[in-house]
């Protein structure tokens, strides 16, 4: 079974840190654009930060307290969760094209 806690703990203790959510991808993804295994790493533990949310597990809450932003609720977590995912993985497909050998 994925630990999903560590990784998510991870990037919202280190990346998001109170940072702004594009702030904090940007800098996961001047790592992950080099490194397919932190990138697969940062999806398979966002993903199961949502799909914990969804199964009610409320150390999703406390996983996401270590960066300074604050939810209230699984719904409110999901919602954060979903949101980071979307920026996440638009800013690492835009780093990942840029450096296509195609453009």
């Amino acid at each position: 079974m994925f630990d999903w806690k560590t990784p998510l703990s991870a990037i919202f203790g280190g990346a998001i840190n109170q940072e702004p959510l594009e702030d904090a991808a940007d800098l996961m993804v001047s790592v992950s654009a080099r490194d397919p295994g932190y990138h697969s790493e940062n999806l398979a533990a966002l993903q199961a930060g949502i799909q914990a949310c969804d199964n009610g597990s409320t150390d999703v809450i406390s996983v996401i307290h270590k960066s300074g932003y604050r939810v209230s609720s699984l719904e409110e977590a999901k919602e954060l969760l979903v949101e980071f995912l979307g920026i996440y993985e638009e800013k690492y497909r835009q780093a990942i094209e840029s450096n296509s050998p195609l453009h």
